[in-house]
């Protein structure tokens, strides 16, 4: 793309979005695309840092790896119930973006899709989602409130690592491991509920959790990994 920027309007016709079409271009504000697209494909606008609207329109399937990385302007985001993955990276580095609506329908969210949006208050995982990806939400540090639905059986490593604003996690029945430095960093996690069905907590899942006064772990638990509430210090019980 070699235009003139701001307002963007995808033709009606165009089915995907090319790997890198508009990157780079920081003097695109918003885009607009059609209902025709199904696929926006890996870095297709990949460190736009102008973007501060994108219209994500119902039929699009895919949200390639790194597609909005580094969109640091963008302030909220539509995912449709049409997507079933949000790919890896998806939206890295937005360090803007303040709120995130999911749609069911998504099915995965991929491995860092939203590291380090640092300006991303809550988030609302569906009950179509499966699969929490490594390091989705590290050091998303305004990030107070995650509500997770039934329906997740997996919540990949390091998945919340470093989110200092969360409060409160509630995990629902179906998960079956919390893995690998999961919660790591979360230093204002007051509480945690811990459901019946969970067989492993993994390697440093809790550490640092300063403000963690006290967590329940059912019977179900088999393993607890090293360092899982080192330094934990307002833990009591």
């Amino acid at each position: 793309y070699d235009g003139p920027g701001g307002v963007v309007r995808i033709p009606h016709g165009v089915t995907a979005i090319g790997h890198g079409a508009f990157a780079w271009r920081d003097n695109i504000t918003v885009v607009v695309m059609p209902d025709t697209v199904k696929e926006i494909r890996m870095e297709a606008f990949f460190s736009c840092t102008g973007l501060k609207k994108v219209v994500i329109p119902k039929g699009v399937t895919e949200i390639g790896d790194m597609a909005f990385a580094g969109c640091i302007s963008l302030k909220k985001v539509a995912i449709p119930n049409t997507v079933r993955e949000i790919g890896m990276g998806a939206f890295v580095e937005c360090t803007g973006l303040k709120k995130v609506a999911i749609s069911k329908g998504v099915t995965e969210i991929g491995d860092g899709a939203f590291q380090n949006c640092a300006s991303l208050t809550a988030a609302a995982i569906p009950r179509t989602v499966r699969r929490i990806g490594n390091w989705a939400f590290e050091r998303c540090t305004s990030l107070k409130k995650v509500a997770i639905s039934k329906g997740i059986t997996e919540i990949g490593d390091g998945a919340f690592f470093g989110c200092t604003g969360l409060k409160k996690v509630a995990l629902p029945n179906g998960v079956t491991e919390i893995g690998n430095w999961t919660f790591w960093g979360c230093s204002g996690l007051a509480s945690v509920t811990i459901p019946k069905g969970v067989t492993e907590i993994g390697d440093r899942a809790f550490r640092d959790c300063i403000g963690l006064a006290s967590v329940t772990i059912p019977a179900s638990v088999t393993t607890i990994g090293p360092h899982a509430f080192e330094r934990c210090t307002g833990l009591t019980s």
